[in-house]
Formats: C-alpha cells, sequence, structure tokens
C-alpha cells in the first residue's frame, strides 16, 4: 500500500486531488497539506502538489519547501497546465 501526500492551495482542493487520486488507486492512503492545516503528514511514499494554474503555485511554496526531500513529486494540474519549474523540485 502507498501512501500519498497530495499538496494544494486549500482544503476543498486537497479533497479534490484525494478523489481523482482513489479513482486511479481505491488502496492509496492519501494525507493532505493545505494551507492553514492543523496537521503536518509524515511518512509518504510520494508527493503530489496538485493545482488549477501555474501561478496558484506561488501561494503555497512554503508547503512545498516543507516536502523538499520527498523521493518523489508530481505536478497535477486540473487544468492540464504543466508547472515549468517542476524539475528544480526533482518532480
Amino acid at each position: 500500500m502507498k501512501k500519498v501526500l497530495v499538496i494544494a492551495q486549500n482544503e476543498t482542493k486537497a479533497g479534490e486531488a484525494e478523489r481523482l487520486i482513489k479513482s486511479v488507486g481505491a488502496d492509496l492512503t492519501v494525507k493532505k497539506a493545505y494551507l492553514g492545516a492543523k496537521r503536518v503528514p509524515r511518512h509518504f511514499d510520494v508527493v503530489v502538489i496538485y493545482h488549477s494554474t501555474t501561478n496558484e503555485i506561488n501561494l503555497f511554496k512554503d508547503e512545498i519547501q516543507r516536502y523538499s526531500e520527498a523521493p518523489i513529486k508530481a505536478y497535477l494540474a486540473k487544468a492540464g497546465a504543466p508547472y515549468a519549474e517542476a524539475a528544480a523540485h526533482k518532480a
């Protein structure tokens, strides 16, 4: 069983990403991190950054930096727009 950490701008978007990820793999455990979250998830295998637009990423870069040592990262855009700096974050 893989544990996936989703980082999003807010709780609603994190929930949206969780539903999307679980539709692909129901056996995945999804933890969520977003601005204003009271708990910081630990112990995960994969980090997914979920955003609607590439400009939105600037709003939660601190959250992305917090998990900068994660071994795997993917940027998942709702609109399909790629994040040009993904490689700089080992994604």
